[in-house]
């Protein structure tokens, strides 16, 4: 075979062999480059049918471009008919060669997991399932980069169910136990078979294996693994949460899509709390010894909580506004804000949720007990303060409730100067977590503890007018509101020009207006630049101060760095609304749709009412997946809570509209707000009204953003002036970001070379999820 020259490729070395076909390095003659022919054994392709089949999953494979997915060029037959595929050919070897070698760097296996898990999440997207995830399919070139390679010769070679004794146990260890019961198979099989092959990564080991079939599969059908850090201590528990949760024999149990597997991973990379049902899973019984432990370590607790009150761990705390005893009735930003500051603090341990004051705010009705509370807002214990000024003595006397018992866990006065008031800020959230008994690591202790910094009082209090402005924008975005907001902010900088959650609130203001098309986005760049590095140079380990500067890495397409910035907060303040959705808008940017439908499910399991305040619920993430139906009841949802809603009308009528729905889209539509011009154009000519969207575009263009005439222009089949358009926003900035890979009313040009080169410019690489 070597030195042959079959078809236009000339037979280089031999690379390797096994049971699914023997692999040569070859030179294309045509295109002078190398690659690699892989030839399958005639048992494999000796039956049409499966053939056929074979050729059609292998055409679907190949239309795969991912950077984690190995290449497909061609399927073809020599002369006497043995089926080939010619392959990239990558410098490198098999991770089951790696492995070989002992257990990998954690960080190393868990690098390898994220990027063979995002390769996944791209087939899975286009419909197709690997079913034979293992080691040997895993390549690793020499820059580090994991490649999937087979896709289709598990599907070929039948190997869905085991029928020969010892023939297929290497294939079988990774088998998920659908398929050993030849049952049909998912994306969920490639999740098991993924953490199979994670735990051999971090142990050396396998889950499950034996010499002899049979035992082989009573084990993967009857048995849970040995746990990981009995083989090796120093795997951290939460990657064997993450490993168990992908190997849980009962699908209902595992990853449900290799989002939500990279959502974790994630999460484990920047210190964060991993999703709600992988946290629990080592609460589970896996084994009797495993049980035995558990049992010991919860007697224990329960002997020691039965000294200590109740026993109870109360990880879930809503905090009421602050009652001010001042007579001063028009200080409700000070009580309003210094609830808002000690939530903030309590975000910074990731064991502990705490809804929003806004939620707080929404759901708590006058005369409700403190049990109707926390049945409402689904928490364990509701803290209550009172606030007494005097002078420039501040005094706060805080109580912990238990709901259940109606009565104080805990209860504090705490007094000190107002310009100390950052300090007791800071002490009353140590003694809250102190008493609620969850975990905190050393990294959170730190945080609640440092050493604050003295305020100013006046700009302090500014500071507080200003906040509560802001979070009351959205309900009346209008610039009055918005100059009044900033200028105070402005004040409270020169009066104390050192502070950091001043800046980071600048900044933050600065891209609200720029969300809302207050002021031109060009204009407000440099002054939200200024703003956030500022903030990030007084300090840095403020996650306001990382949100901020992320928000202008977006507005200048610097999306690694703002990757990077999302991350840094989330670390730092783990239960952070915001922070969950600026990580999702980020996502959302990129175009990893699955990942940030993910990242604001978190947000809104975080936060519901604050996550439906925001506008767009999941509806917007759906409608950008083209899951219109789902769009459509997410729209719906949210406007039973907003009827009014603008957005809402806006983007369900999108959805109706993308659905051929015209008569119900049109009826959403009211022309008379902002996005409902924006849209009526496209709408109209959707609906088969060409003529009359003309005219109306042409009657409301001034009014109508670039972004928006480039879609519409698009729809039309104009090309040439939708770019001009595109262009235009691209200057422009704005939102631009958000919906060039998303818009489907933008598909018609992303075929065209001027499309690629605009995402070139924009530092995008065009890759969904």
């Amino acid at each position: 075979m070597i030195g042959s020259t079959i078809s236009h490729y000339t037979i280089l070395e031999k690379l390797g062999g096994g049971g699914m076909g023997v692999v040569y390095k070859a030179q294309d003659l045509k295109l002078k480059r190398t690659v690699a022919l892989k030839f399958l054994p005639p048992d494999l392709t000796r039956d049409e049918d499966a053939k056929t089949r074979f050729v059609h999953e292998a055409q679907a494979a190949s239309a795969l471009q991912h950077n984690n997915i190995c290449n497909v060029h061609d399927i073809d037959e020599t002369k006497d008919g043995q089926t080939f595929i010619v392959m990239d050919c990558y410098e490198g070897q098999s991770l089951k060669q790696v492995i070989e070698r002992g257990p990998l760097p954690i960080d190393e296996a868990i690098g390898i997991a994220t990027q063979v898990a995002q390769g996944l999440a791209k087939a899975h997207e286009n419909g197709i399932v690997h079913r034979d995830i293992k080691p040997a399919n895993v390549m690793l070139t020499t820059d580090g980069v994991a490649k999937i390679v087979d896709f289709g010769l598990a599907k070929l070679s039948g190997r869905t169910v085991l029928t020969k004794s010892g023939s297929t146990v290497g294939t079988a260890a990774y088998m998920s136990p659908e398929q050993a019961r030849g049952e049909a198979v998912d994306a969920r099989t490639d999740i098991w078979s993924l953490g199979v092959v994670m735990y051999e990564m971090l142990t050396g080991k396998r889950p499950f294996d034996s010499e002899y079939e049979q035992a082989l599969v009573y084990s993967i059908l009857s048995q849970d693994p040995k746990p990981m850090r009995e083989l090796r201590p120093e795997v951290p528990e939460a990657l064997e949460k993450i490993c168990r949760r992908a190997m849980a024999k009962d699908t209902k149990d595992r990853y449900q899509t290799a989002a939500e597997l990279i959502a974790d991973f994630e999460s484990y990379k920047v210190g964060t709390q991993l999703s709600q049902q992988t946290r629990k899973v080592l609460k589970k019984k896996h084994s009797l010894l495993y049980a035995a432990a558990v049992c010991a370590v919860v007697a224990i607790a329960a002997i020691f909580f039965y000294t200590q009150s109740s026993g109870k761990v109360f990880d879930s705390i809503a905090v009421l506004p602050f009652e001010n005893l001042s007579a001063d009735t028009t200080r409700s930003f000070f009580s309003q804000g210094l609830a808002n500051e000690i939530i903030d603090r309590m975000w910074q341990v990731s064991s502990l949720r705490v809804p929003s004051l806004k939620t707080v705010m929404a759901k708590v009705k006058p005369r409700m007990t403190y049990a109707e509370m926390a049945k409402e807002l689904g928490v364990k214990a509701i803290l209550q303060a009172r606030i007494q000024q005097d002078g420039s003595r501040l005094k706060i006397s805080a109580a912990l409730m238990d709901p259940d018992a109606d009565r104080p866990l805990w209860s504090k006065t705490f007094e000190r100067d107002f310009s100390n008031i950052l300090t007791l800020q800071s002490e009353l959230a140590q003694a809250i977590v102190e008493n609620v008994r969850v975990n905190v690591s050393q990294d959170e202790q730190q945080r609640l503890g440092r050493s604050q910094k003295t305020v100013n009082p006046q700009a302090y209090e500014l500071y507080l007018r200003a906040r509560q402005e802001m979070t009351r924008l959205p309900l009346n975005p209008t610039k009055s509101g918005w100059d009044s907001a900033m200028a105070k902010l402005h004040v409270a900088i020169d009066i104390e020009p050192d502070n950091a959650l001043y800046y980071a609130s600048l900044a933050s203001g600065y891209g609200w207006a720029a969300g809302w098309t207050l002021v031109p986005t060009t204009k407000l760049i440099p002054k939200m630049k200024a703003a956030a590095e500022k903030a990030l140079g007084l300090d840095p380990d403020l996650a306001e101060s990382q949100l901020s500067a992320a928000v202008v890495d977006v507005y200048q397409y610097n999306f690694k760095s703002a990757q990077s910035r999302t991350s840094r907060a989330l670390e730092l303040s783990p239960g952070n609304f915001s922070a969950h959705l600026a990580r999702g808008g980020l996502l959302v940017s990129t175009a990893r749709l699955e990942q940030a439908l993910v990242m604001y499910q978190r947000a809104q399991a975080l936060d519901p009412v604050q996550f439906k305040a925001g506008g767009f619920g999941l509806g917007f993430i759906y409608f950008f997946m083209r899951r219109y139906d789902d769009a459509i009841a997410a729209f719906k949802e949210l406007m039973r809570d907003d009827p009014k809603s603008d957005v809402g009308h806006a983007f369900l009528a999108l959805a109706y509209s993308m659905k051929g729905m015209h008569a119900e889209a049109l009826a959403h539509n009211d022309s008379t707000h902002y996005w409902g011009v924006m849209i009526r154009p496209p709408l109209l000519v959707r609906a088969g009204k060409r003529s009359l969207g003309m005219n109306v575009f042409e009657r409301d263009r001034s009014k109508i953003n670039s972004l928006s005439k480039a879609g519409f222009f698009a729809l039309l089949g104009e090309k040439d002036s939708a770019f001009q358009w595109l262009q235009r926003a691209y200057q422009d900035r704005g939102d631009i970001v958000v919906w060039l890979q998303n818009d489907p009313f933008l598909d018609t040009l992303r075929d065209d070379p001027r499309y690629r080169e605009l995402l070139k410019a924009m530092n995008l690489d065009g890759k969904k999820n």
